[in-house]
């Protein structure tokens, strides 16, 4: 009776082994970069994403230097595709017509939210960090993988961007099955000075961008969060900017519009 209880014992925890969740192992981060590189600039992905057409919606917060707000933007654009080419065009300003519709001047914010948009996730970029495995998640109901990245020691800098990408960290959560960048937490971990202070500096930078997935591979940023402050010249700039697209619409293809 004793033998028989137990192999009944042990045959049960071995089933209980078998059957429990096992861990995986630790993705290749290396892998994964590089299939994000491959997958951001698929000719087929780029040509789909710049054939979409959407609303976006920004808003930008002027603050005083002990953070207080001294005045806020809206700006509503229109993104419409024009020859392949995603075109933005200006629809208003604070509720009314816009002055300068071809809206060329830019300020300090609005440079910083373009570029944050315009993210170019290619290998000149994304080989200047490295990259590690911080864990599985999911987001948006998604799995994705979330990745840590720092500068990469001894880089160059030859240029004011090379100071700014050495002084970036920050964390990216991949798609699992798409390998397309889901969100992105970007930060400053120094101070950032040009032509030794003269020019101006960075203080801070604090960026999310979120993107949504329109179809299989095709991701296209939804909102960007941004909190700067920084100086240029004597001018001190401190600002929060706060971007959402929405209204995505595939445009008719251009050989189809040909005909």
């Amino acid at each position: 009776m004793t033998h028989v209880l137990r192999f009944i014992v042990v045959s049960a925890f071995w089933t209980l082994l078998s059957t429990a969740p096992s861990r995986g192992a630790t993705p290749n981060v290396e892998q994964i970069i590089q299939k994000l590189i491959e997958r951001s600039e698929s000719s087929d992905v780029v040509n789909r994403r710049n054939n979409v057409s959407f609303q976006r919606v920004s808003r930008v917060e002027y603050l005083n230097e002990d953070g207080t707000k001294r005045r806020e933007t809206v700006r509503i654009f229109k993104i419409v595709p024009e020859e392949g080419k995603p075109v933005t065009r200006l629809v208003s300003v604070n509720g009314r017509a816009p002055k300068d519709p071809s809206d060329k001047n830019r300020s300090a914010a609005r440079q910083t939210g373009e570029q944050s948009r315009a993210l170019a996730l290619n290998e000149d970029l994304l080989s200047r960090f490295d990259f590690s495995f911080v864990r599985e998640d999911k987001f948006l109901s998604r799995p994705v993988w979330v990745l840590a990245f720092v500068p990469k020691k001894g880089a160059p800098e030859e240029s004011m961007i090379d100071k700014f990408i050495n002084a970036t960290t920050g964390t990216f959560w991949i798609d699992q099955q798409d390998y397309q960048l889901a969100r992105a937490d970007v930060r400053l971990g120094k101070k950032v000075a040009f032509f030794g202070g003269i020019a101006g500096a960075i203080d801070k930078l604090d960026l999310t961008l979120i993107q949504k997935r329109l179809e299989e591979s095709v991701w296209i940023g939804e909102a960007v969060h941004i909190d700067f402050a920084g100086r240029k010249l004597l001018k001190n700039i401190r600002f929060r900017a706060f971007e959402n697209c929405s209204d995505f619409q595939f445009g008719e293809p251009q050989h189809a519009r040909a005909k």
